[in-house]
């Protein structure tokens, strides 16, 4: 096309020689002029990354614009010395009538890229499809322009029936989310917060929503990119944890407080036991509790890891203990090899990310073995001890039936064990915990 266009006069007159790092346009500029590239090497790019090159002899480009009659969507810049030919918005009609192939060649360029656009889009969309959160993309009035298949199961609702819906009205506050999503265009930082939505089928759920700025190449908002995830079950099993201590600390105190006035005013029901024997059976007792009562909620992390619901779970149970008096440095989950699933510090209130994936298998886990627990000697560092000191932990048993998930690890508080308790390794070696049905 080009070279017969180059033959007649008048158009080869209209070639313009390009420096490099010369730009042709600019993103956002109102010109609608075409451009046909004769020789050289141009870059496209949206602000300022590269998003293509120019470099076919005869390729056509800023024909979007022409056609749309819109602002620039790409900025143009010479990579070399190149030559271009520039025909003027006004004169377009005229010209495309003489020289019709330009058209036909737009014609096939434009062809082109709809088909790439229709094949990226379409491996986009299948990609989307087989995440497992719910993603929902909202234009800047906060409408639905695209959900995935995970949304649709979520939601229980159509994409025809979501198309271009508010997205506050999925959930049972819609004022609520509608705050939520304008604070965080106000701050320009992703957040994640909870909302509760009526399923048309199973009812009530709780929806964890984690929302991001979707924003274009010159950083204006465009929309939302929501990701939300069903964690209806894991905010029962919360709520009922948190009713668990509430009579569980009461419960246990009066428990404390009945049976140490019995031993204190009637020493004549029997001989006194020494101060050491009731300490390290209040210890046995309570490891037995503690023990007890995460165990069973710790099963579903087996099956299914969340490490956010574990999160929640000790950090709950270890607010209810004193840091000074509690006799737990944190909590481990390992599987049934004996590698790290989950670790948490009791002393920090955090999770510790840096021992998932090590392993306890080379560590001798003593115990008979009808016990339900094992006992651990291993050396720890810390910054009250760089060279490091020797730590005992309990390692228990957790059980499917017959079928061994894992071990819930307590790493204790050596010291104080010995100090407060008399208790060292024998002790707990001799300790038994009879299993509760």
């Amino acid at each position: 096309m080009l070279e017969d266009l180059l033959s007649y006069p008048e158009f080869k007159d209209r070639v313009e020689k390009v420096m490099p790092g010369s730009m042709l346009f600019w993103e956002g500029d109102q010109s609608q002029d075409l451009y046909i590239l004769v020789s050289g090497r141009l870059d496209v790019l949206k602000g300022e990354a590269g998003i293509g090159q120019i470099v076919e002899r005869g390729a056509v480009f800023g024909e979007m614009s022409m056609l749309l009659g819109q602002k620039r969507t790409a900025s143009v810049k010479a990579v070399e010395k190149s030559e271009i030919i520039r025909i003027p918005k006004e004169e377009l009609p005229e010209f495309l009538k003489k020289f019709p192939q330009v058209m036909q060649a737009t014609s096939r360029l434009l062809a082109k890229r709809l088909d790439e656009a229709s094949k990226a889009l379409q491996g986009l969309k299948e990609f989307v499809d087989q995440l497992p959160d719910a993603v929902v993309v909202s234009d800047s009035t906060g409408k639905v322009i695209t959900i995935n298949n995970a949304a649709v199961k979520l939601y229980g609702q159509t994409w025809s029936e979501l198309r271009l819906s508010p997205v506050k009205s999925l959930y049972k506050e819609p004022s609520e989310f509608s705050r939520y999503t304008e604070q965080i265009r106000e701050s320009g930082i992703p957040a994640e917060k909870v909302f509760a939505m009526e399923h048309p089928e199973t009812g009530l759920r709780y929806v964890s929503i984690s929302t991001s700025l979707l924003k274009d190449s010159r950083n204006r908002f465009q929309g939302f990119l929501s990701l939300a995830r069903d964690i209806t079950n894991a905010r029962v099993r919360e709520d009922r944890f948190r009713k668990l201590l509430y009579w569980l600390v009461p419960t246990f105190l009066i428990l404390t407080l009945s049976v140490g006035g019995w031993l204190y005013f009637k020493p004549s029901f029997g001989p006194r036991l020494p101060i050491t024997d009731l300490r390290q059976k209040e210890l046995r007792n309570q490891l037995a509790k503690d023990f007890f009562l995460l165990r069973s909620l710790v099963k579903p992390f087996f099956r299914n890891p969340s490490a956010k619901e574990m999160n929640t779970l000790f950090k709950d149970f270890f607010q209810v203990q004193d840091k000074d008096t509690g006799f737990y440095e944190g909590v481990v989950i390992l599987d049934p090899d004996k590698k790290v699933l989950y670790a948490f510090c009791a002393g920090t209130g955090k999770p510790s990310p840096e021992m998932v994936g090590t392993t306890y298998g080379h560590l001798a886990f003593k115990g008979a073995n009808d016990s339900l627990h094992k006992v651990l000697t291993l050396y720890r560092r810390g910054k009250m001890h760089p060279k490091g000191y020797k730590g005992l932990e309990l390692a228990f048993e957790v059980r499917e039936k017959e079928k061994l998930l894992g071990w819930l690890v307590f790493q204790m508080k050596s010291k104080l064990l010995k100090e407060e308790f008399g208790v060292s390794e024998g002790e707990l070696l001799r300790y038994r915990f009879e299993e509760r049905l």
